[in-house]
């Protein structure tokens, strides 16, 4: 859990092997739409996010299967250097999502 400000973040970082990307990005998202889901009935005030290592997001989350997923799921993206251990983007959910 990081604390930054007022904004309080539990991060869940996927990093997607080249040979398995689309399952990963599958199961990630998954889990992803799943702990909105449980969220929203516990703790609606609670933001999550999911965390993507900055080569993911450049690789599967930029070709066409990864821009289709981000234009119809309402996801709030981490882009995260693993190296350096910081966020380098937030990209929050695009409205015409239809989940």
């Amino acid at each position: 859990m990081l604390d930054a400000g007022v904004v309080e973040l539990q991060l869940k970082s996927r990093s997607f092997e080249a040979t398995r990307q689309l399952l990963t990005q599958e199961q990630a998202i998954g889990q992803y739409v799943l702990y909105r889901l449980l969220l929203e009935q516990v703790d609606p005030d609670r933001e999550l996010y999911l965390a993507v290592a900055d080569t993911t997001f450049d690789g599967i989350f930029s070709e066409p299967i990864g821009e289709l997923v981000r234009r119809e799921l309402p996801m709030k993206l981490l882009i995260v250097d693993l190296e350096a251990q910081e966020v380098k983007r937030w990209i929050p959910p695009r409205e015409s999502g239809t989940l």
